[in-house]
């Protein structure tokens, strides 16, 4: 298999695919199961020359083998393969078997109704271009953003997070890559689902309003159901495990250990942050202080073994990141220092914490 399939031409290309899509080969399902788990962005493109592939397997071909030579066919299609950028067809054609000859008449078809198909997409059909590229939307710390995706779908995005989608979202799929936290109002299609992937985890709905929180640097995803429904996949090594939510629900999938926690949340605390507010309910301080973090666009460094497992119960509304660390001094044993830290090679300066306990 191919190490990189950039667009659909090169699905078309691809023997192992077009086996794959005509049932010639059973060990390629598991082959190519694998590889879409392992890049999901590159589905709309393997299904629209799955359509290509199917529809000319469907044309009948009563040419024998006897009534086409090699070297017409290769005359005949030489200007087209090249065109098509198949630089290897001159050496392949010449060293075909008996088996591949036939198979030689199809593929001659094939190349030219695909070189049509793409004349005709590019220039006559539509101005949708031919390569996939995606819109990314970045909220640095101590931001929050809304925007309205080409469905119609409404999305919240917290601080520090990362939203990506196709030039195709809302034709062939709706499909969000998701960093951080963000909060969906999904317009419902059931023609096309949408689907929120991160990473190995993947949230599947019709139109739906939940929340989504996965950090790179956090050991695990959550997902929270205000209304509707979703299904909750996550694709681990050995299989694909789903989780059906309720409104209220709420998911938490542990990366390290691949436990799937699934419990009913009060879905006003859940997701607070959207309207202003973060709501810890004994919540560790490592915890916390992350989430303080990105709220504050600041840096928190806790020192000592077990300071950081400490639980906390509050609320942040508009307090100041000092008015909240003072909070947590009375609460806890603990002192704070504040200091500033520049970046030396962007020459940016930050509001460093430390959070020590008190001796």
């Amino acid at each position: 298999m191919q190490t990189k399939f950039e667009n659909t031409d090169d699905f078309l290309n691809s023997e192992e695919y077009n086996r794959y899509v005509l049932g010639q080969s059973g060990r390629l399902q598991k082959k190519w199961d694998t590889f879409f788990k392992a890049h999901p962005e590159k589905k709309a493109d393997a299904r629209r020359a799955r359509k290509i592939i199917k529809g000319l397997a469907e044309m009948k071909d009563t040419t024998a083998d006897s009534e086409i030579s090699e070297f017409q066919l290769y005359h005949n299609f030489e200007k087209t393969w090249k065109e098509y950028k198949y630089s290897q067809s001159n050496t392949w054609m010449r060293g075909a078997t008996v088996f591949m000859r036939r198979a030689l008449v199809v593929a001659a078809v094939v190349i030219f109704a695909v070189v049509v198909y793409t004349l005709l997409n590019k220039f006559i059909i539509s101005n949708k271009p031919e390569n996939v590229f995606y819109s990314e939307i970045y909220v640095p710390p101590a931001r929050q953003s809304q925007l309205t995706l080409p469905d119609g779908s409404k999305v919240w995005v917290n601080a520090d997070s990362r939203l990506k989608y196709s030039n195709h979202f809302n034709a062939d799929e709706r499909d969000i890559y998701l960093q951080g936290e963000a909060y969906f109002e999904v317009t419902k299609n059931t023609e096309i689902p949408f689907r929120v992937i991160s990473g190995e985890v993947e949230v599947r709905v019709a139109g739906t309003k939940f929340s989504m929180r996965a950090y790179p640097e956090e050991n695990r995803v959550e997902a929270v159901l205000a209304e509707g429904r979703i299904e909750f996949f996550t694709n681990q090594e050995t299989s694909e495990k789903s989780y059906q939510l309720k409104p209220g629900d709420k998911v938490i999938y542990n990366l390290d250990n691949n436990l799937v926690l699934l419990s009913e949340q009060n879905i006003t605390r859940e997701l607070a942050w959207k309207d202003g507010q973060l709501v810890f309910t004994n919540a560790p301080l490592f915890d916390v202080c992350r989430s303080l973090q990105r709220w504050y666009g600041i840096e928190i460094e806790i020192t000592g073994d077990t300071l950081g497992l400490h639980p906390f119960t509050f609320t942040v509304e508009q307090e100041t990141i000092e008015q909240i660390l003072e909070y947590l001094t009375r609460a806890a044993p603990l002192e704070f220092k504040k200091m500033k830290v520049e970046n030396t090679e962007s020459g940016e300066v930050k509001t460093k914490y430390t959070i020590y306990a008190t001796k």
